[in-house]
């Protein structure tokens, strides 16, 4: 999905990421549920599970998967960064931070509401199908 999203939808084209951009989202789509308990943020909270205890109760599922991929991202044969520029790593960090941080429910109301503002898309409107976003829209 995020692949269509990204070159049929015309996300690509539209934000202009940059390489750097594209990578990290791509690996952030590919880690997002990297050492998932099966379990969702709220029951580990409301639990006292180690997760929860371990990032004080924020998005314990997210920063565990990020965790779990950055600590693999160091060893080998995992480490395909290891010669990028430093610059490179970091923006690529940050970026998938926010990015897999973005998939907690928590706030899945207020990036679809954000989401839909940007394609044009009214509160009670159902449906995307069909739709093409022009490229101020997703700007």
């Amino acid at each position: 999905w995020l692949h269509v999203l990204m070159v049929r939808g015309g996300v690509l084209k539209a934000l202009q990421v940059g390489d750097a951009g594209v990578l990290a989202t791509y690996l952030a789509a590919a880690v997002h549920d990297v050492g998932h308990k099966g379990l969702n943020n709220d029951f580990l909270v409301k639990s006292g599970d180690a997760l929860a205890l371990l990032y004080n109760d924020l998005s314990p599922m997210e920063n565990h998967h990020l965790a779990t991929t950055f600590q693999l991202m160091t060893q080998e044969p995992t480490n395909f960064l290891i010669h990028a520029p430093s610059k490179v790593r970091e923006t690529l960090r940050k970026q998938m931070i926010a990015m897999v941080l973005a998939t907690d429910m928590r706030g899945h109301f207020t990036h679809t509401s954000l989401f839909k503002s940007k394609l044009g898309v009214s509160e009670g409107e159902e449906g995307m199908e069909g739709r093409q976003p022009s490229s101020t829209q997703l700007a």
